[in-house]
């Protein structure tokens, strides 16, 4: 999709499938955040989005950064959908809230004017008791 709409799309990625975040959580995750990145950076000249997912001692570290054309933290904080029929849209952030709430995760996104970037750190070994 990225390059459908002309947008620049690095990765850094270095990990191994060895941990307890199962592939179909990880893949809807991914998914959906970069779902969100490119719809939210397709019209933009000089689009791109930058994905870093890289394992730190016993988590799983996932950046998305993509460009916007406003601080989306102060014009829309909530993140309410412009798109109508309001209950069709939207689920993509529920489902990556979730996800990160079953792996004891850690979500947080920030923005400037020209950019905005999403954090996640989930638990991606089991915890010693």
């Amino acid at each position: 999709m990225a390059e459908k709409f002309n947008i620049r799309f690095e990765t850094d990625i270095s990990f191994s499938q060895q941990g307890i975040v199962h592939i179909y959580d990880l893949n809807s995750l991914i998914g959906n955040l970069c779902d969100n990145a490119i719809e939210a950076s397709a019209t933009l000249p000089d689009a791109s989005v930058y994905i870093s997912i890289h394992k730190i001692k016993s988590y799983l570290a996932i950046r998305v950064s993509n460009t916007c054309a406003f601080d989306v933290m102060k014009v829309n904080p909530d993140f309410k959908s412009s798109k109508g029929n309001q209950e069709m849209h939207g689920l993509g952030l529920k489902i990556i809230k979730n996800i990160v709430q079953k792996y004891d995760g850690q979500y947080h996104v920030h923005s400037t004017d020209h950019r905005f970037t999403t954090d996640i750190m989930i638990m991606d070994e089991p915890e010693l008791s």
